[in-house]
């Protein structure tokens, strides 16, 4: 497994498209690691983080779009 930073751990840069592509890179490495080892828990701990820093910047919408991607791929 692959040491994953949390999405709400990552402090948006103010530029909405890099945080938006910081956002889906890490979401396909989440979905990577939940597939590989089963555990669909990774990414339910990133929602739960997520919704628990209370913020919606770039980084967390990319993150949304990247695991909708994911689901409808």
């Amino acid at each position: 497994m692959q040491n994953l930073k949390a999405p709400a751990d990552i402090l948006p840069s103010g530029n909405w498209a890099n945080d938006n592509a910081t956002g889906r890179k890490l979401a396909a490495k989440y979905v990577a690691d939940a597939r590989t080892l089963n555990d669909p828990c990774l990414i339910n701990a990133a929602l739960r983080g997520i919704a628990n820093a209370g913020r919606w910047t770039g980084v967390e919408v990319g993150f949304a779009f990247g695991l909708a991607g994911a689901v409808l791929s």
